[in-house]
């Protein structure tokens, strides 16, 4: 199966998602006429017509419901499977919040601390708030 086809099969999922072809284009950020000429194509291909098209309404035929339901699976799948791969991407992110009781414990982890800050991407630091007794 073709690159060109798989999108092709992605915008007919967003025309038919939208219920409009100008609906669905201002979601893409495309041209009407791409998303038109993309389902006009697709259609083509599979021999089929995937969507009643009328001046004033749109609507899937019979075949373009199950189609519509296959390429939602399919974009599903996509989506699971970029997930997985960014869940598994060994890449460490988020915040490191350290907080330490006593003035000399953060004076010697501060001391100390060119040996944990190593510049990783999409991760940061942030410093304690001084811990005061009221006693």
């Amino acid at each position: 199966m073709q690159f060109d086809h798989l999108r092709r099969m992605a915008l007919f999922a967003e025309v038919a998602r939208y219920g409009s072809f100008s609906a669905a284009a201002r979601a893409q950020d495309l041209a009407t006429s791409v998303l038109s000429t993309a389902v006009s194509q697709l259609e083509d291909e599979l021999g089929v017509r995937l969507l009643h098209r009328t001046t004033r309404r749109l609507s899937l035929t019979e075949v373009g419901q199950d189609f519509y339901a296959k390429c939602q699976d399919m974009l599903a799948s996509a989506d699971a499977a970029q997930e997985l791969v960014a869940e598994h991407s060994g890449e460490i992110a988020g915040r490191l919040r350290i907080s330490a009781a006593s003035e000399l414990q953060r004076k010697l982890f501060c001391q100390r601390s060119h040996l944990w800050r190593v510049p990783i991407p999409n991760c940061y630091w942030t410093s304690w708030s001084t811990i005061t007794s009221s006693t």
